[in-house]
């Protein structure tokens, strides 16, 4: 007994649907290829101009520069400017629930002084006029880090996203 056998063909001009399903997967794949090499290239995955956020320096109160996207166990630089008092120098104080999410490699200029009191830790700077602290960390956890940084009477926020 002679069977018959359905013709097999791979030609997408007898299958419309699939063709038209395949041509908007493909445009979307490409569409996201091109997103990532362009965050890439402003420096989303951290490194690059939009990973990085400044809280200005206002009318001689104290400012913040971070990188808000970081790397796991990467280094991160959290830049402190403001003008200390004439006298007497001035403190920057770190919540401890921050400062367990960072490991501190350096401080530039040294503190005089670091101590912890009342779940913080403090760092006090001997100096006159304006002062620019760079605090340089590596992340010890992953995800979003929260907290803020004491300095000259004034918190300031401190926000990060750290990936794997």
């Amino acid at each position: 007994m002679p069977t018959t056998r359905m013709p097999r063909t791979l030609d997408l001009d007898d299958k419309p649907g699939l063709h038209r399903r395949a041509h908007k997967v493909q445009t979307v794949l490409w569409s996201g290829r091109g997103v990532v090499v362009i965050g890439g290239g402003l420096g989303v995955c951290a490194g690059g101009p939009v990973s990085k956020t400044q809280d200005e320096h206002r009318e001689n109160g104290p400012g913040v520069r971070i990188e808000r996207v970081a790397r796991h166990e990467a280094p991160v630089d959290v830049e402190l400017r403001w003008a200390a008092p004439a006298q007497g120098g001035a403190t920057v104080a770190f919540p401890g629930s921050y400062a367990e999410a960072f490991e501190v490699t350096g401080v530039v200029p040294q503190p005089t002084t670091v101590r912890t009191a009342q779940n913080h830790v403090y760092y006090h700077f001997d100096s006159s006029g304006p002062v620019t602290v760079i605090f340089h960390l590596r992340c010890n956890e992953i995800g979003t880090v929260k907290g803020y940084v004491e300095v000259a009477g004034q918190r300031l926020p401190l926000r990060h996203w750290v990936y794997p």
